[in-house]
C-alpha cells in the first residue's frame, strides 16, 4: 500500500501536468483572443484575419492543444461513463470541422477555429483549478 507522501505527491504532479496543458492551450489560443479584442477595438491583424493563416493556426491549437483531451477521452471510453472530456472533445472537433470546411469550401462565411481553441483553453484551464482546489 503506498505511503500518504506518495499519494500527497501524485496529486501535486497531476496539478503541474494539468497547468502545463493549460499553458499550452492558452499560449495556442492567445493570437485568437488577441484577434478578438483588436476587431472590438476597429482593427483587423493580418496575421490572424487571413482564413487560410488561420486555417493553420487553428489545426496547430488542434493538435497540440487537443491532443491530451482526445488522449483522455479515449482513455476514458472503457469506463462507459460520458464525461466532460468527452463533450468538450465533441464540441471542440465539430467547430474545428465546420471552419476547415468553411475556411476552404466558402471563406466567405466565418470561420470558427477561435472557439475551437477556447473550448479546449476552457477545459484545461477548468480541469487545472479543479486540481488546485483540491491540493
Amino acid at each position: 500500500m503506498s505511503k500518504p507522501s506518495d499519494w500527497v505527491q501524485t496529486l501535486s504532479t497531476a496539478s503541474e501536468d494539468k497547468l502545463g496543458r493549460t499553458i499550452v492551450s492558452g499560449v495556442l489560443f492567445l493570437p485568437f483572443l488577441v484577434n478578438w479584442i483588436a476587431q472590438l477595438l476597429g482593427f483587423e491583424i493580418f496575421y490572424v484575419a487571413d482564413p487560410k493563416i488561420q486555417v493553420v493556426w487553428g489545426s496547430l491549437a488542434q493538435l497540440f492543444g487537443g491532443f491530451p483531451l482526445y488522449r483522455q477521452v479515449w482513455h476514458d471510453r472503457g469506463e462507459g461513463g460520458r464525461s466532460l472530456a468527452l463533450w468538450a472533445a465533441l464540441l471542440a472537433t465539430l467547430l474545428f470541422l465546420v471552419s476547415l470546411y468553411t475556411a476552404l469550401l466558402r471563406p466567405e462565411f466565418g470561420v470558427y477555429f477561435s472557439l475551437s481553441a477556447l473550448v479546449i483553453f476552457a477545459y484545461f484551464a477548468s480541469r487545472w483549478g479543479l486540481a488546485r482546489r483540491r491540493g
